[in-house]
């Protein structure tokens, strides 16, 4: 092959021949537009010509060419390896760790077993790290695809041409697009770019890892599995965007109403769409095979309005008994509320109360097809549709409401203006005054404000976000947890109970106990607040009413509890950060384990080294294993969020990557050494390194070195996310958010982060 051909990007030696003739390609079309980089010099960086303007955009697009060529090369690579040396040939996926598992004496059977206890929660935020417009992003997704099809080998010369062109012509639209916000991003981009991924990646994607998942099960055993979907790792999606009000005064309860009832929408939409595909590809007819009685009563029941007196239904052949079922279940989805123009269609067909009822009629078709001796249909047609119901629902994805703990004395502060007890100072109280105040209140249902009183202010705002919880139709499924950011003591999260019994998200058990229908995680940030952290939990968890939820709230006998990876490193120092981590995790497991508390513990990692981010698996494997527990949430925020999932193929490998890093420390039964003296040491170390790092920030002059060595002040101001760089605006350095203080210590190269 001749290797200034665009197809050698896909041989890992070659990379950089296959780069130069997309680079060749760029070029050529920047002298169409009267731009020759190879005859552009630059002595000094001056932003007001043109063309160092040009040469530093053409650079940038080359890099973001490079990467998709290093994407394409990974994945072909991956494949190849894989052809050649089985499943177990790449690290970190299901081949390798389930070899490592055979080595420590598992069974096939054992393996099968253990997939089902693995919990995967991705969490999408709008974090401003991706200073990538989201138009130039859809090109870049186009150009991958594009390239990727140039591996095929079947294209005639003409139809390879053809592609080539089609490369071009993006290569053109690119350097004729805008690379950078002209003004902030709205909520409502912010909200359609993570909708992107949930509708039209992580589906596509999750069907990839889950058919290797069942081939390599398949292959362990000489008896073919029927797989269900319950035997699969539990995967799901939630979100910010729309929910994170922490310092962000554009996230509304009416921001939030909007996203619950668009995530629902989405979620029916997209059902509906993987019921008509079902639909038209089990064509079985009565002719050949007459139906069981069962699915004729099932068909019958669906309806409200018999099928002679419902023309719809008659445009579906009558000899085909599994479509005209199916065609049930779409009307009823399409009835179901929160699909448009439900209201008529439900005269006529029952709705889905929720996801439930609908997996119950598709497990019901997937059992019959076995019946019938189709068991290939009932696998590759039904199980997929019952899995992606499973993992999307009727929510799509989970939205998660954070709010600051400042945020909330203030309200409470508020609050007192339209009662008669003096809340005005309720700030600068003790933690004692508040406690006492808070536990006192929440013995009883009775709210401190009546229904009818014209709220104003923070309070205000505050309670309506409740009032959405506890009023909108749809929250029950589509809401994941309250988090309190900036969480330093137990009041922060009783203030919580405290708003929720005005909205009426309060309840009395059926033996007297007063319970919240939504729980309530804390967020630890600070080096101080890690370290406080198992006495603050011990409280908590000790307190009437958090007993009472973890009885009978949302998720019974569980508590989560977010760690916060970016403000304790800007707090405290990348050791001291990562130190306080790990400890904190180890002593909370243990506060939880005395009082059969299972712990759901949510990293908040970023995109960089400074704010937790680094390789998948070795994050995973860092964990303490007891904290872990085969479940992990975390948080994909920003960049990495296209970096890891723009693609199906780089979407898939990275959930997989999940998955099975998390199988593999449930599994890995390899007892721990005695890491005594080894704690002993980094006890020490961060110590010394928080005392050293501290001395630094504090320093007389710190801060106005900051500002002159680092372009914070730019980056502050620059348009890539619709929240603002501070929570309250002063010009603190406890108040600047970790990503711009991360960001403009990166952009300098001090790398003090």
């Amino acid at each position: 092959m001749n290797v200034n051909t665009p197809s050698t990007i896909f041989d890992p030696k070659k990379v950089a021949q296959g780069f130069e003739w997309l680079r060749k390609e760029f070029r050529a079309i920047l002298l169409e537009f009267g731009t020759d980089l190879n005859q552009i010099k630059i002595d000094k960086i001056d932003l007001s010509q043109k063309v160092v303007v040009d040469y530093l955009q053409a650079l940038c697009i080359e890099f973001h060419l490079l990467g998709k060529v290093e994407e394409i090369v990974a994945f072909h690579h991956r494949r190849a390896q894989e052809s050649n040396e089985g499943l177990a040939a790449v690290s970190h996926l299901w081949g390798d760790v389930f070899q490592k598992a055979e080595v420590q004496g598992y069974s096939s059977e054992t393996l099968f077993e253990q997939i089902k206890n693995i919990r995967i929660e991705l969490v999408l935020t709008a974090h401003p790290t991706e200073a990538k417009r989201i138009t130039v992003l859809e090109h870049h997704r186009r150009l991958y695809l594009f390239l990727d099809s140039l591996d095929v080998q079947k294209w005639s010369p003409q139809e390879q041409s053809a592609i080539e062109d089609e490369i071009r012509a993006l290569l053109e639209i690119l350097w004729n697009t805008g690379e950078i916000y002209l003004k902030k991003p709205e909520l409502k981009a912010e909200r359609i770019n993570t909708l992107h991924y949930l509708k039209n990646v992580f589906p596509s994607a999750l069907r990839m890892t889950d058919d290797r998942l069942i081939w390599l099960l398949n292959s362990k055993k000489r008896k073919k599995y029927f797989i269900k979907s319950e035997n699969l790792p539990r995967i799901s999606f939630a979100s910010w965007v729309g929910g994170d009000r922490d310092g962000h005064s554009l996230v509304t309860a009416e921001v939030t109403r909007e996203t619950l009832n668009l995530h629902r929408k989405e979620a029916l939409l997209l059902l509906e769409e993987r019921l008509i595909k079902l639909a038209k590809r089990l064509s079985f007819s009565d002719k050949l095979k007459e139906p069981g009685e069962d699915l004729l009563e099932r068909t019958k029941e669906m309806l409200k309005v018999p099928s002679e007196k419902n023309p719809e239904l008659q445009l579906v052949n009558r000899h085909e008994s599994i479509r005209r079922f199916l065609y049930c279940l779409i009307e009823r989805l399409k009835a179901s509320p929160g699909y448009p123009g439900s209201e008529e269609r439900s005269n006529i067909w029952k709705p889905f109360k929720n996801a439930i009822e609908l997996r119950d009629e598709l497990s019901f078709l997937e059992s019959y097809l076995h019946r019938l001796g189709a068991h290939a249909s009932a696998e590759r047609k039904v199980l997929p549709v019952i899995r992606h119901l499973d993992v999307f629902g009727f929510h799509l994805a989970l939205l998660d409401i954070r709010q600051n703990s400042g945020f909330h004395d203030r309200a409470i502060e508020g609050l007192g203006k339209y009662i008669e007890t003096s809340l005005e100072y309720y700030s600068s109280w003790s933690e004692d005054n508040k406690r006492v105040f808070l536990n006192n209140e929440l013995l009883t249902l009775r709210p401190l404000v009546h229904p009818k009183v014209k709220l104003q202010g923070e309070i205000k705002e505050l309670l309506c976000t409740y009032d959405v919880i506890a009023d909108h139709p749809f929250a029950a499924d589509g809401i994941g947890a309250l988090i309190v950011s900036m969480t330093r003591n137990v009041s922060d999260l009783l203030a919580v109970y405290l708003f929720a019994r005005e909205s009426g998200l309060l309840s009395r058990s059926p033996d007297g106990e007063i319970y919240s229908s939504i729980s309530v995680s804390p967020l630890f940030e600070t080096i101080d607040d890690l370290e406080r952290s198992p006495q603050i939990m011990e409280e908590f968890l000790d307190h009437a009413l958090t007993k009472a939820t973890l009885k009978y709230g949302k998720t019974p006998g569980e508590q989560q509890i977010m760690l916060g990876y970016s403000d304790s490193n800007k707090d405290g120092g990348i050791l001291a950060s990562n130190w306080g981590l790990q400890k904190a995790q180890k002593e909370l497991q243990l506060v939880a384990e005395k009082r059969k508390v299972k712990l759901r513990f949510f990293h908040g990692r970023g995109g960089t080294i400074s704010r937790g981010a680094g390789p998948s698996h070795r994050f995973i494997r860092g964990l303490p294993k007891a904290a872990l527990g085969g479940d992990l949430r975390i948080t994909e925020q920003g960049e990495a969020i296209s970096q890891k999932f723009a693609n199906r193929s780089n979407a898939a490998f990275n959930l997989e990557t999940y998955a099975a890093s998390v199988y593999h420390s449930f599994t890995n039964n390899i007892e721990e050494k005695d890491q005594q003296e080894c704690e002993q040491l980094f006890q020490y170390l961060a110590k010394l390194s928080y005392t050293h790092y501290r001395t630094l920030v504090e320093s007389d002059g710190f801060v106005s070195f900051f500002r002159q060595a680092t372009p914070v002040d730019a980056i502050e101001h620059a348009r890539i996310g619709s929240r603002p760089a501070r929570r309250t605006g002063n010009t603190s350095l406890s108040d600047l958010r970790a990503i711009p203080w991360v960001c403009s210590w990166g952009q300098s190269r001090f790398f003090l982060s």
